[in-house]
């Protein structure tokens, strides 16, 4: 949720006015908004988290139009899909963005995310592409559920084979930078 404040005088009669309050605190809950404005607010939230500024393609963010933000799909006043793949995004996606209920497809895949909210819920999802960033199996689990999803991570460190009979055991030890 956003907030917004503001100061509040009470006026008497349109005559005089005295202070009432320093600050009143309203939330989205408390204001008629739009889907597309609360569409536009979950998008600038995701923005903020993700490192927006520093994105690749970053066009016309915050300060164009939304239909006309980089990598956003708008479809009859609705976002439809992100397709922000290979674009510097960085960090956690907020949860806000389970707040776009019309989405129909999203491409985060290639960049360096460490969370995601589970987007299970959202009906009309049908795709989700968050393959090679750094999510773990605890973050990915809730969303495998999503008819289309693609969500490989980023590798570390080599691959090991071992070959052993049955009932024998096997010891892998990962290497360790800076060992």
């Amino acid at each position: 949720l956003v907030d917004h404040f503001w100061s509040v005088q009470a006026i008497d009669n349109g005559f005089a006015s005295t202070p009432f309050a320093d600050e009143v605190q309203i939330t989205t809950q408390d204001l008629e908004l739009s889907d597309f404005e609360l569409d536009s607010l979950a998008l600038i939230s995701f923005y903020e988290a993700t490192n927006g500024p520093n994105w690749a393609n970053n066009t016309n963010w915050r300060t164009g139009d939304l239909d006309t933000w980089g990598g956003i799909t708008i479809i009859d006043g609705r976002v439809t899909k992100i397709e922000l793949g290979d674009n510097n995004l960085v960090g956690s996606i907020p949860t806000e963005l389970v707040n776009l209920d019309a989405l129909l497809e999203v491409d985060l895949s290639d960049n360096n995310l460490t969370d995601i909210p589970d987007l299970s819920a959202l009906p009309s999802l049908s795709k989700l592409d968050v393959s090679n960033n750094l999510l773990t199996f605890e973050d990915l689990e809730p969303n495998v559920s999503i008819p289309t999803t693609e969500f490989e991570q980023q590798q570390f460190g080599n691959a090991q084979n071992a070959i052993s009979e049955i009932g024998e055991s096997v010891t892998l030890s990962p290497p360790l930078p800076g060992l």
